[in-house]
């Protein structure tokens, strides 16, 4: 018998919890992440579908992946976060898929959530002189 998508994360990443809400989704504590998403890249997950940060409030920043296997059609959600709200750091997956570079920086422009070895940071939708970061839950548009 094959072991399902689940067994194998279950197996890869012991710290990595699964929720049923929506449609279904792991949480991989941020040390972890990459590790896990490149084994999912490596089994076949070879498209990422979207990449959307998220504030969390007390619970901390992330991100939210959804990640297709374009050959069988199968879909894995991924969430990682930072406690942290000043130093929020998550590993980059560029190295895995080149559609995440724009990802990572549009989250990094609305979040403030910076990504570790990215191959570029720039800003890429709000100005230079942006104050703040408008997606995050104590933003002041007033600023």
């Amino acid at each position: 018998m094959s072991m399902t998508l689940k067994d194998k994360i279950t197996a890869w990443e012991p710290q990595a919890v699964w929720s049923a809400a929506g449609d279904g989704m792991w949480t991989v504590p941020a040390e972890k992440f990459h590790d896990l998403a490149a084994r999912l890249s490596a089994e076949g997950f070879d498209f990422l579908r979207g990449l959307t940060g998220m504030d969390w409030g007390e619970e901390g920043f992330g991100a939210v992946y959804h990640l297709e296997a374009t050959a069988t059609g199968e879909n894995v959600v991924l969430r990682t976060l930072t406690p942290s709200r000043e130093k929020c750091g998550l590993p980059s997956v560029c190295d895995l898929w080149k559609a995440a570079e724009l990802n990572e920086r549009e989250v990094f422009d609305y979040f403030g959530i910076g990504f570790l070895n990215p191959p570029d940071m720039r800003r890429l939708i709000l100005r230079y002189d942006w104050l703040g970061y408008p997606q995050r839950k104590e933003y002041d548009p007033e600023q």
